[in-house]
């Protein structure tokens, strides 16, 4: 014969296979999700079941009539079941706020796992009925528990946002950090261009004295070293100066890994997307892509645009050496790297397309990722 603790506990384990079974991934919010329960489901009724005892319990036992009885616990299982949702709401709404691992559910867990136990043990040594001493003992108890279980996963919540909140700063610096890079590499090429100007007068003075003496060898010469000091200031045309600058200088950075960077992006000035958010965009999607083609054979990555009535595409193709995995929470790749900071750069492109009522989208397509950051314009 199976006691209620042994049954509900076979049955919660039996609620984890089926959850796994229907829905693939997400395993540790799963496991931490019915660790939750099961501990709430046995604290709750234990309390307020001592409440009942200090409260009505004595006039339940003088009336004759079931109608009492009915309405008081009528009442006494609503009020059960709105703490019950509450306090799961509460903790839904605080764990999804956050990347859920195996590590992080295993630590969230054990005030679970403590307060489980230690109701199971009072109820396996409890040989009498306990007195009203006891009896408040316990309330006072399962209530420190309860609480010991809501505050451990609140601290924990609130120190993975402080990570993350940690992250988004460092990521915001480091994307005033580019804009300054940005600056100064217009200004470099201003002055580039600034100096080949002032040479030019100089160039075809020399180029004229050349043709005079029909020196048509070294007059191609000197021209194809023009022509070569004119290529070294180039520059993609995108349509906006911040663009340009961005890919200009993530097609240098990819070079020095012999990686190709070819664009046909092009980003119309009638578009109502800040540039700032645009640089955030392609900072982030061009940095992870020149990451991961760093690991495989294949070195050329692709950037296009497409416009769909209201809708502004921005697309990123690259090779990748592993197969793509999603989180299902959060739509983002599965990180390989151990760093809990990893990624929060895709989540800055995530919160920047959400102002625009956009979202990133991620498929595999023979050996390449595909990454479509969609702006809904409105110009």
């Amino acid at each position: 014969m199976l006691s209620n603790f042994t049954a509900y506990l076979l049955g919660n384990v039996v609620a984890f296979i089926v959850m796994i079974t229907l829905e693939k991934g997400n395993i540790a919010a799963k496991f931490l999700y019915s660790s939750l329960f099961f501990a709430v489901r046995w604290l709750l009724p234990s309390i307020f079941n001592t409440i009942e005892i200090y409260t009505v319990l004595d006039w339940l036992l003088t009336q004759s009539t079931p109608y009492a009885l009915v309405i008081v616990w009528t009442v006494e299982y609503a009020c059960l079941f709105g703490c019950f949702f509450i306090i799961c709401k509460t903790l839904h709404r605080s764990l999804t706020t956050i990347q859920l691992t195996m590590r992080s559910a295993f630590i969230l867990c054990i005030p679970a796992c403590v307060s489980s136990m230690s109701y199971f043990l009072v109820k396996t040594w409890q040989t009498e009925p306990p007195t009203s001493q006891v009896e408040l003992v316990l309330f006072l108890y399962y209530v420190a528990l309860l609480c010991i279980l809501l505050v451990f996963v609140r601290i924990y919540v609130e120190q993975e946002r402080a990570k993350i909140a940690l992250a988004q700063q460092s990521s915001l610096h480091t994307q005033l950090q580019m804009t300054k890079q940005h600056v100064t590499y217009i200004e470099e090429l201003y002055d580039e261009l600034k100096g080949l100007k002032h040479d030019l007068g100089n160039h075809f003075e020399v180029l004229g004295q050349l043709m005079k003496q029909n020196d048509t060898a070294n007059a191609q010469h000197y021209m194809a070293h023009i022509q070569k000091e004119a290529a070294n200031l180039a520059t993609l045309s995108t349509g906006h100066p911040v663009t340009d600058v961005i890919l200009q200088q993530k097609r240098q950075q990819a070079a020095q890994h012999q990686i190709e960077l070819q664009s046909s992006f092009y980003f119309p000035k009638q578009l109502q997307i800040e540039p700032f958010d645009m640089s955030i965009v392609l900072n982030n999607l061009l940095d992870n892509a020149i990451e991961a083609t760093k690991l495989c054979d294949a070195k050329t990555i692709s950037t296009r645009c497409s416009r769909q009535h209201d809708v502004f595409l921005v697309h990123i193709e690259n090779p990748i050496s592993t197969k793509l995995q999603l989180d299902t929470r959060t739509g983002l790749p599965l990180s390989t790297k151990s760093s809990s900071l990893h990624g929060i750069g895709l989540l800055n492109v995530q919160a920047t397309l959400q102002k625009y009522g956009g979202h990133l989208t991620f498929n595999e397509k023979d050996g390449c990722l595909i990454v479509t950051a969609l702006f809904v314009d409105h110009s």
